[in-house]
């Protein structure tokens, strides 16, 4: 498989920035799911990038947690 990375994907709300992202995971819906350790630990897009969402705020505790749960709506 190729990758490559796609210049101004992933538009954040005002003010927002990704630390650390570790992770990414893509559900049934093709949403994309990102990982990172700043204050909006799960950030979710749509396909093309769009904002949808946000969870995890203050309830987030070790990584590897994080993960497990994404994995369970996630396909890798």
């Amino acid at each position: 498989m190729n990758y490559r990375p796609v210049e101004g994907w992933g538009r954040l709300p005002e003010g927002w920035s990704f630390v650390e992202a570790t992770s990414v995971a893509v559900d049934a819906q093709d949403n994309v799911h990102v990982f990172n350790r700043g204050p909006h630990p799960v950030i979710v897009f749509d396909r093309d990038g769009k904002f949808l969402r946000s969870w995890g705020e203050g309830v987030t505790q070790s990584p590897p947690r994080e993960i497990r749960s994404l994995q369970k709506f996630a396909r890798v």
